[in-house]
């Protein structure tokens, strides 16, 4: 899932990647790419509206994201004319495309079997459902000494309050984070999590391409084995 104003093959290099380790571990996929608020066709200030109504935690819990739920019947569908009812969902979303990423899971999370796995890659912090916690990890991009190179990142909160056994109330900014979170380390910034030219190379050899997707499939091969 890309985020807002993203031509169409932004995540392609991705996918491509995605398919072959699925082959190479002789695992059954089927790939998509979505744009849950359009592509770069489409106005900047519509996306740019609908993708800050979804950083609404009030429009998480009330279901009231639109792409979210067209995303899921969009899955759903999908899902019942190849048969694929029982198979894991995985939605991994880019930058504003992890917030449909999350909407569109809570909507799948009443009528799939399995809980959809959610990766989050260079996205804006949005509180996690608790019933969504285990299985989403989210992944921001620094530098080599650890600085963030990604202002989206820096965007929303995943802080709530509790209450200690004392009762006294207390600020957890942690309270409704994903189950793992992890930074990559990056050459560039938000838009390059997904390059692989000699310019996004690390001294060791690696492509931002490859750091995001060995992240990426350690945490799958976590939860599917």
């Amino acid at each position: 899932m890309s985020g807002v104003a993203t031509e169409w093959s932004f995540m392609l290099p991705l996918k491509e990647v995605l398919e072959a380790r699925f082959r190479d571990a002789g695992l059954e996929t089927r790939v998509q790419l979505l744009h849950p608020y359009g592509d770069w066709n489409r106005p900047l200030w519509r996306q740019v509206a609908e993708a800050r109504r979804d950083m609404s935690r009030r429009a998480l819990h009330a279901g009231a994201s639109v792409r979210g739920r067209a995303l899921a019947d969009q899955l759903l569908e999908g899902q019942e004319q190849t048969g694929d009812q029982d198979r894991v969902l995985v939605l991994i979303g880019h930058s504003a495309g992890a917030l449909a990423a999350i909407h569109t899971a809570a909507v799948l999370n009443r009528r799939v079997i399995r809980p959809p796995i959610i990766i989050q890659i260079g996205a804006p912090k949005l509180a996690v459902p608790p019933h969504l916690k285990a299985t989403t990890a989210y992944y921001y991009g620094v530098d080599s000494t650890s600085k963030s190179r990604d202002p989206v990142t820096r965007i929303g909160h995943w802080g709530g309050w509790r209450r200690l056994r004392s009762g006294i109330p207390v600020w957890d900014p942690q309270l409704h984070a994903p189950s793992v979170v992890e930074e990559l380390r990056l050459m560039g910034g938000h838009p390059d999590y997904f390059r692989s030219g000699e310019r996004f190379r690390s001294s060791a050899g690696q492509t931002n391409l490859e750091r995001t997707m060995d992240a990426v499939w350690k945490y799958l091969m976590t939860l599917m084995n």
